[in-house]
């Protein structure tokens, strides 16, 4: 199953879609429909500033098989092209014994999986990995001892859903994983209503708080959305669902063909010519727009582009692999190669290396402006220089580092290096 994404910053394997609506369709039970958890969900979304549609079919225990034979689930997934589909089994059957297993859970789970593919190829679906009951399974211990106890049923439930989604190239919303970090780090949190199954807000949050992380590729630590929880608790809650999936990306997202940007690195090879080279996996195609109003390009990887002179771009590099698209950005700073482009404007530093000022001379003329550029091409600081010589300049607010100061006059310009020291 593929998945649509497109990012404007690195996300791994999330989905940041920006202004665009995300349309995200629960199939499950009453796990899903406690407490109205995709809304919960929803309202995650919007406190992060993203817009997001939902719907769902969740009848009561319903299992994979139900679902797979079921004319509102089939309408449901044939209503529209989804960018997210979570699938959630019947509570206990993923933990049974292997026999139950292969024959009663995962073959549903490939059935779904192929409806939800023929509706639309890119529809990433992801699995929803729910939590071992408060006191185990007792209606099942007898049969399979493994689900007599949280820890037990926990981790079959694990096992399964990882392995569901690894036999149909989908993901998983590790929430049961998550469950068991807050279980363990803060026992007081009662996760459950009173029937050792179903969660209550706190669990239904917790939840919410998962699945955000997983479609989006962020943590939701520092949303402003509680869901009527005390706020320490929500924070709580948020900051252990991030880093539950966040942490361990590759195992929750088993997707292999995932379009991915991490980086671009910009080369000066002659003049105002740079070699762009996106850091990229499973990437097919590329785009390029190099910030200077030449428009978007299609390209190979690496690319190189000559600037009409100097300058700050912003250069964006995309990549694409069928359903999927992932973009970055890089600031570039394109300095003067030459006092051909601009008439040379001599400026004497002093102290440098320096700690806490600097003093720049420059002619006795008019005001000039100090630009300072960063090892990454970022400008960090910009000042305005009175005119007349000896000006100086404040640098122990800038880590130490060697930048590039470009000093502008009028028609000329300069640029000078200069060491920030402890």
């Amino acid at each position: 199953m593929k998945g649509t994404l497109t990012t404007i910053a690195f996300l791994f394997t999330g989905i940041y879609l920006g202004a665009q609506t995300t349309d995200v369709l629960f199939i499950g039970n009453s796990y899903t429909a406690s407490n109205n958890l995709p809304q919960v969900v929803d309202n995650l979304a919007l406190a992060a500033g993203f817009t997001m549609f939902t719907d769902n079919n969740t009848p009561g225990g319903y299992t994979l098989q139900l679902h797979s034979q079921d004319a509102n689930t089939q309408a449901k997934i044939n209503q529209q092209a989804w960018n997210v589909v979570f699938v959630q089994a019947q509570s206990q059957e993923p933990a049974l014994d292997s026999a139950y297993v292969t024959q009663n859970v995962l073959p549903y789970a490939t059935v779904l999986e192929g409806q939800i593919a023929q509706n639309d190829s890119c529809t990433r679906l992801i699995f929803y990995m729910t939590w071992g009951r408060k006191f185990g399974d007792a209606q099942n211990c007898a049969a399979y001892p493994p689900v007599c106890t949280y820890a037990g049923m926990q981790a079959e439930l694990r096992r399964r859903y990882l392995l569901m989604a690894q036999q149909n190239n989908a993901a998983v919303a590790p929430v049961g994983e998550a469950w068991k970090n807050v279980l363990a780090t803060n026992p007081t949190f009662d996760l459950y209503v009173s029937d050792g199954s179903h969660p209550s807000m706190h669990g239904t949050y917790l939840a919410a708080c998962v699945m955000f992380a997983t479609i989006y590729g962020q943590s939701p630590a520092g949303l402003q959305y509680y869901a009527g929880l005390p706020a320490a608790d929500a924070q709580l809650l948020q900051t252990i669902a991030g880093a539950t999936v966040l942490d361990s990306l590759p195992l929750w997202q088993t997707e292999i063909d995932i379009a991915v940007a991490t980086g671009i690195t910009a080369t000066q090879t002659a003049g105002y010519t740079y070699n762009f080279n996106l850091q990229t996996t499973f990437a097919d195609a590329y785009s390029w727009n190099y910030g200077d109003n030449t428009g978007w390009q299609s390209g190979g990887n690496p690319s190189a582009h000559t600037y009409a002179g100097p300058g700050q771009y912003v250069v964006s590099g995309v990549v694409h692999n069928g359903c999927f698209s992932d973009t970055v950005q890089q600031t570039v700073v394109v300095l003067p190669v030459s006092v051909a482009e601009a008439s040379a404007l001599n400026v004497q530093v002093f102290p440098n290396p320096a700690r806490e000022e600097v003093r720049l001379t420059l002619p006795l003329t008019d005001a000039a402006v100090a630009e300072w550029f960063d090892a990454a091409g970022r400008c960090v600081m910009r000042n305005m220089l009175a005119a007349g010589s000896n000006s100086v300049v404040n640098v122990s607010q800038l880590p130490a580092g060697v930048y590039q100061v470009r000093v502008v006059q009028g028609d000329r310009q300069a640029v000078v290096r200069v060491a920030v020291i402890e």
